[in-house]
């Protein structure tokens, strides 16, 4: 499943990234509903976690093996990108 926000052209977390692909197993938003949602962190915050190794790409994420599940609970604030808004 991809998480994507057109109005911003990125996603919550980029599933196709070489870090990444094949560990998040699951993405949901439950802020409002929609699939399509981004954030621009959760890539960096994934590949921390996660970023596979030996393929040549990026960094080692310090659990390489995890299986992650992209939860959106929060969203950033329209003004200041850097903060969350939680409810």
């Amino acid at each position: 499943m991809a998480v994507w926000r057109e109005e911003q052209g990125q996603r919550t977390v980029e599933l196709d990234h070489p870090d990444l692909r094949g560990q998040v197993t699951m993405a949901r938003n439950f802020v409002d509903g929609r699939d399509a949602v981004a954030e621009t962190h959760g890539t960096a915050i994934a590949g921390i976690i996660a970023a596979r190794a030996g393929n040549g790409a990026g960094i080692v994420g310090v659990a390489p093996q995890a299986a992650l599940m992209a939860l959106r609970a929060c969203w950033q604030s329209p003004v200041a990108g850097d903060l969350a808004i939680c409810s």
